[in-house]
């Protein structure tokens, strides 16, 4: 005959465990019970809170949009410089130049 194994030899039930007892969870007891009562979050306290986080949003916010402006900057200063070089390139003056951009 085979010995039994371990888990065989000790049969272990819900009441009889040590997990079980180690935990507190017998005959019923709900893990949650033995929990602290949360604190009570005033509704002050949730306005600082969330003004703060728009504060920080908005700082951040401010910052990209201050990136965003830059490049843009960027972008208009190419134009304009790529817009002097076709006008140095090209055979028109700037007379002719200047009445076509006015007729319309």
């Amino acid at each position: 005959m085979q010995e039994p194994t371990i888990w065989e030899a000790k049969k272990f039930t819900a009441d009889s465990s040590p997990l079980y007892r180690e935990r507190g969870l017998l005959r019923g007891e709900d893990k949650h019970s033995k929990t602290k009562a949360r604190r009570v979050i005033t509704i002050e306290e949730k306005i600082e809170r969330q003004s703060a986080e728009v504060a920080k949003v908005k700082k951040k916010y401010d910052e990209e949009l201050d990136k965003l402006n830059i490049i843009l900057e960027k972008k208009k200063e190419m134009k304009s410089k790529e817009l002097l070089e076709a006008f140095s390139k090209s055979s028109r003056t700037y007379t002719e130049i200047m009445n076509f951009l006015k007729s319309k």
